[in-house]
């Protein structure tokens, strides 16, 4: 719970990857050859679902190449009004294996009337009833699992809300009893969207004590009839207004233990230029 830890009994992972299984077993080996850009990785982001495949060595691998593991669970929504704490149980005893130092989920929808909604995937109405709701289901998850979790901000192309996003995130957080986590594509397509500044949301918002873990990753921003549109793209280099706001969560964020880049589709060289793009704003901030 973060009122037993307030973010500072968490570990402190450096940087990390985003990953599946299998792709975990290809960066734990590039991390043992010192690769450029994966000898400094302090951890992978793995996701997991009830029907992943986790490879036996794969907890073997993580501990050779010194690399620390957090989970991404891919099939819960939360948003609505019950969760099946038995599917919940089962991606946590499989996920369990990796040792993750938390678990986190998006609050939206992953799928809806039986259909994975993928990259589509829709965020949450930011509404009282809304924040009542994630939270509870966040506690029961918790409670359920015995798991440390972290909520994050889902991809937001439109919103329908009663209140902002950031302000949502921390009445769920306060309620839930629960860190965060801040993708910061996310955060530009709901600003895009609302015409909000990011940089300056970022500044004003309170609420980044809770944040725990950040992700970045690449994003296009184009033209339309209507106006800007946001597309959350992982596979291209990251935009400089995305480091931008990157750079102004990192100075902010006091309890920040984990910084994901996210990369599944990306190309070596993306994933080589984000990776320094990244570490050097890290450094600088």
């Amino acid at each position: 719970m973060w009122s037993e830890s307030k973010g500072s009994g968490l570990e402190a992972l450096g940087l990390g990857l985003s990953a599946t299984p299998r792709e975990a077993l290809e960066f734990c080996a590039r991390k043992e050859r010192g690769e450029a850009g994966f000898r400094d990785l302090g951890y992978l982001n793995i996701g997991v679902a009830s029907y992943s495949d986790i490879p036996e060595e794969l907890p073997e691998r993580l501990r050779r190449a010194g690399l620390g593991t957090v989970s991404h669970l891919e099939e819960f929504n939360l948003v609505e009004p019950d969760i099946d704490l038995g599917v919940a149980e089962r991606v946590a005893r499989k996920a369990a294996v990796l040792s993750p130092a938390w678990f986190q989920e998006d609050l939206g929808l992953w799928s809806h009337g039986g259909t994975a909604l993928f990259g589509h995937m829709m965020n949450a109405m930011h509404a009282e009833a809304d924040v009542a709701r994630v939270a509870g289901n966040i506690r029961r998850l918790m409670a359920h699992t015995g798991m440390l979790f972290l909520a994050e901000n889902a991809p937001a192309y439109m919103t329908v809300e009663g209140m902002d996003l950031l302000g949502f995130l921390s009445q769920v957080a306060e309620r839930a009893d629960c860190g965060l986590v801040l993708d910061i594509g996310h955060l530009i397509g709901y600003c895009v969207a609302t015409g909000r500044d990011p940089v300056r949301y970022v500044q004003q918002w309170a609420g980044i004590e809770r944040v725990v873990e950040i992700h970045v990753a690449g994003f296009q921003v184009l033209d339309s009839p209507h106006g800007p549109m946001w597309l959350d793209d992982h596979t291209r280099v990251i935009p400089a207004r995305g480091l931008e706001v990157l750079g102004t969560a990192v100075e902010r964020a006091s309890n920040l233990k984990a910084l994901t880049l996210e990369q599944d589709g990306a190309v070596p060289d993306v994933v080589l230029h984000n990776l320094g793009a990244v570490s050097a704003v890290v450094a600088i901030s």
